[in-house]
């Protein structure tokens, strides 16, 4: 029977998928958390605030409580705005019901994955502490829904490790054996970013609207945006007009503190001293207004409390790395086999392993460098500086580009990706000089994720990787780039229609070539530059047309 299990379950890709797969499955409740809390159901003297002490100090607990209330409060057209709001709907009769709903599980300390899930679930704990204290110490009138949004938006993640554990082992590996940045080696493996299938589980749930207003990814959310705050932090006037009222507007959201909880968190997970973890201690700082010191002895407390609410015995707690000094050990992430082979129930890892480089045979024979066409590419940049006379549509713009960028620069690859900002995806639409067949024909990507794709949709932009500087830059670049990118470099051109994303393009001279010249980069550089403005300019005279 599990051999024909392990034959049905497919490996899901993407969030629509992942949400399917894991918002009918359940968590598993540690034994001991519920055995005291059937003790405390059967006590005619116990009270409801003594029930929700033990429901709140475990956060798969809190979980099913809040989603088995949420149940009912969707019948009458309300929502469950925190735990005592939760508890207080259910009553005793149906919290004793649910207790004997729910699956006991009993730690296994040789299992790596167990204590992954509890660990997920720990820095899930932590974020709630941090911001259960923070908004105490503001006098919030939000701190119970707060806490609880808090508590709730990592949600992917502890149902990503119970139920696709070698998933989360080799997004580990990745991350800290690969120097993966963590959002892009999480599309790699599960085709989305965790924070995306948290919010969808907790949408298709109805619960924590908070949560989700946070891990909305419309909401800028990624490392760029953290490096603004903190610019804001060490001067205000280094960030332009726009920046300084985006990073005003979010840190006057209900959600901030949610997310700021968490991105503290799951950053000092990886230890307290990384930059990025000192960086976030920076913004959390500025928004207590308080003193450095101080708030780094109050974050070590919290860490501490957290640790001491919620600890699972076998797992090292969070607060007890505070007394490690740095070095290179690391928490164990690695599956053995024989507990791989024990997750038959779960889906297969069917992700491709990073492969080094090693060429394409219809362009291993090395190309000698042909000079640039200059005379085509003038006729090109005078087309372009009178976009009306010469192009109807836009399309006809990226027509003449790429043609440009073959024969006059003398490019022997290029894709061209198009950008949907309203799924904020990147699809190809052409490429020319790769094989049939070629993955790049079929690439697209949600580029709201952290990335090198994503700042290239921010703004106009050239970015030319070079041979010394590739491996590093791809760290930064979806997967499939480590494929079929050249080892003697690329480029990417990102192109605009005033404020407004249009396309991005790739362009190299093919797998086995000579790297990009300098008047090959010069001369892209500045047709992108030039592209962009004529995109804008046929738009504005269409419009004064109509």
């Amino acid at each position: 029977m599990s051999e024909q299990q392990l034959i049905t379950i497919e490996a899901p890709h993407g969030r629509r998928e992942w949400v399917e797969f894991l918002q009918e499955r359940s968590l598993p409740i540690r034994n001991s958390v519920l055995l005291r809390l059937q003790k405390q159901l059967h006590d005619p003297n116990s009270s409801l605030n003594q029930i929700t002490q033990i429901v709140r100090g475990d956060p798969a607990l809190c979980l099913a409580v809040v989603q088995t209330a949420g149940l009912r409060h969707q019948a009458i057209n309300s929502r469950v705005t925190s735990l005592d709001h939760a508890i207080n709907s259910l009553g005793m009769d149906q919290l004793s019901a649910l207790r004997y709903q729910l699956t006991p599980h009993k730690l296994n300390p040789n299992s790596v994955g167990q204590k992954m899930y509890f660990r997920s679930m720990a820095t899930s704990y932590h974020a709630m502490t941090q911001c259960h204290q923070w908004l105490s110490q503001r006098k919030s009138p939000f701190l119970e829904e707060s806490s609880l949004a808090s508590l709730f938006y990592g949600v992917g993640y502890w149902f990503l490790w119970q139920h696709a554990t070698r998933h989360m082992c080799e997004i580990q590996i990745r991350i800290r054996e690969q120097h993966r940045e963590p959002q892009l080696a999480e599309s790699d493996v599960l085709g989305c970013a965790v924070d995306q299938i948290s919010q969808g589980l907790l949408e298709a749930w109805g619960i924590s609207e908070l949560a989700q207003q946070g891990l909305e990814h419309d909401e800028v959310s990624n490392r760029q945006f953290m490096r603004q705050l903190h610019r804001r932090v060490l001067d205000e006037n280094s960030l332009n007009k726009d920046a300084r009222r985006e990073v005003s507007l979010l840190i006057q959201e209900k959600f901030f503190p949610v997310k700021l909880s968490n991105w503290l968190a799951q950053s000092v997970d990886f230890g307290w001293q990384r930059p990025a973890s000192l960086q976030v201690i920076d913004v959390v700082n500025d928004y207590l207004k308080g003193e450095i010191s101080a708030t780094q002895t109050q974050l070590h407390i919290n860490c501490v409390n957290a640790s001491r609410q919620y600890h699972v015995r076998g797992t090292l707690a969070l607060a007890a790395e505070l007394l490690m000094l740095p070095s290179a050990t690391t928490i164990n992430y690695r599956l053995e086999q024989t507990e791989a082979d024990n997750l038959e129930l779960q889906p297969p890892l069917t992700v491709n392993q990073p492969t080094a480089n090693t060429g394409n045979a219809a362009f291993d024979q090395p190309l000698d460098h042909k000079p640039i066409d200059q005379a085509l590419m003038d006729q090109t940049l005078t087309k372009l500086q009178q976009p009306a006379e010469y192009f109807k549509l836009p399309k006809d713009i990226l027509r003449e580009l790429l043609l440009t960028l073959n024969h006059s620069l003398k490019f022997e690859r290029a894709a061209l990706f198009l950008i949907n900002p309203r799924h904020r995806q990147l699809k190809t639409a052409f490429s020319f000089g790769f094989p049939d067949q070629h993955p790049i024909s079929r690439f697209n990507f949600d580029y709201h994720i952290a990335s090198l794709l994503k700042q290239l949709s921010e703004q106009p932009k050239v970015v030319c990787i070079r041979p010394e500087h590739r491996q590093k830059v791809l760290r930064f670049l979806p997967e499939n780039y480590q494929q079929w990118a050249p080892i003697n470099g690329f480029m990417l051109l990102s192109l605009f229609n005033g404020a407004q994303p249009i396309a991005i393009i790739h362009v190299d001279n093919g797998m086995g070539g000579d790297s990009i010249s300098e008047a090959q980069q010069k001369a892209a550089t500045k047709l992108a530059h030039l592209t962009t403005k004529a995109l804008t300019l046929l738009q504005n005279t269409s419009a004064e047309m109509k």
